[in-house]
């Protein structure tokens, strides 16, 4: 997480003081997967309640961020890592073809999603 933080804060320094601003989305990127991956790592784990909340709130936090500043890339990052937890959550309350059902539905869901999302950043940007 303070690798991942690091990275971020760099992406965005080097951005605002115009030094290598071009390496910003790259610094920012590998923050975020960083940042994300620790958290489902977590949420895998053994105490994964706090996980999935922390996974939660990071998610969302990057999710509004990225639409705010139309960054489909970190808006997706965050939305797949919500729904790879949601899914943690899923599997252990649902079993067999219900559990197959659920999740061939929502990935359907979560793509349309993404798609209509990226469409909606790129005509308004």
């Amino acid at each position: 997480l303070g690798c991942g933080a690091l990275f971020v804060a760099a992406g965005i320094l080097s951005a605002r003081a115009r030094r290598k601003a071009h390496f910003e989305p790259v610094w920012i990127t590998l923050g975020l997967l960083l940042i994300l991956g620790a958290a489902l790592s977590g949420a895998f784990g053994g105490r994964w309640v706090a996980w999935e909340a922390a996974l939660f709130v990071l998610a969302a936090a990057v999710v509004v961020i990225s639409f705010l500043y139309r960054r489909s890339l970190y808006f997706a990052m965050g939305v797949i890592a919500a729904y790879v937890g949601l899914l943690r959550i899923l599997g252990d309350a649902l079993e067999g073809r219900a559990l197959l059902l659920v999740v061939a539905a929502s990935s359907l869901a979560v793509l349309g999603l993404l798609v209509r999302s990226h469409r909606r950043m790129k005509a308004t940007a």
